[in-house]
């Protein structure tokens, strides 16, 4: 499945109502497409990388007819992320405590 946002419902009622369509893309897909976009010198968020990967899949499976709109927008956050700790599984709380006791 994919990514849920609070937009997500209206997002597909949207579409129902238009019998439009949506593209499923994965993360290396959206990865792929933000090389490609940063090399053209565009930075944008992950969302709009997304949407260009989904164009790009749409394009290639013969699915546009006509124009398209691909909308590239929001915050860019550094790909490194710098300064983002990821935090392991914790699956009860004697984990997150022997966790806490030996990395805080």
């Amino acid at each position: 499945g994919g990514k849920d946002t609070r937009r997500s419902v209206a997002a597909v009622e949207a579409v129902r109502q238009t019998r439009g369509s949506g593209w499923f893309v994965r993360a290396e897909e959206i990865d792929q497409a933000t090389k490609q976009l940063e090399k053209a010198g565009i930075l944008t968020s992950w969302e709009g990388c997304a949407s260009f990967a989904a164009l790009q899949k749409a394009g290639q499976q013969g699915a546009i007819k006509g124009n398209a709109v691909c909308i590239l927008t929001g915050k860019r956050y550094p790909s490194d992320n710098a300064g983002v700790v990821r935090l392991p599984l914790i699956n009860s709380f004697d984990e997150a405590g022997s966790w806490a006791g030996s990395n805080l």
